[in-house]
């Protein structure tokens, strides 16, 4: 069915929604693609602010994604890669802090910024 054309010829269109595997969206949703993990993250901020971020922001890494192997001597190098791309590593952050900050672990950029924006995410 073509859901554009349904919805334009249709004043009540049906949708054929099949059953969700919580499981599959959960494994999903931690690894998700860049834009679904940029609505997401959207998604958190406005439930803990009321502030837009701000026009020009970025997903950032806590973890960041150079890492030194020697932070993780028991992990395989894909074991590590998984938890850098993992949603919960992601924070929205401003363009210019992230530039600033760039490699460097969370606490140095944690302290690189002080935006009532991210606030949420900071604490």
């Amino acid at each position: 069915m073509n859901l554009n054309a349904e919805i334009i010829n249709s004043a009540q269109p049906k949708f054929n929604f099949g059953q969700i595997d919580e499981k599959e969206l959960s494994d999903k949703i931690k690894t998700a693609h860049r834009n679904t993990v940029r609505m997401i993250l959207k998604i958190i901020a406005y439930q803990h602010q009321s502030e837009l971020l701000p026009e020009k922001w970025e997903i950032e890494h806590i973890l960041p994604q150079k890492w030194q192997s020697s932070y993780f001597p028991t992990n395989s190098d894909s074991e590590v890669k998984e938890l850098v791309e993992h949603i919960g590593n992601k924070i929205p952050i401003e363009k210019k802090v992230n530039i600033i900050a760039s490699n460097g672990y969370f606490a140095k950029k944690k302290k690189a910024t002080r935006s009532p924006k991210l606030a949420s995410y900071l604490s």
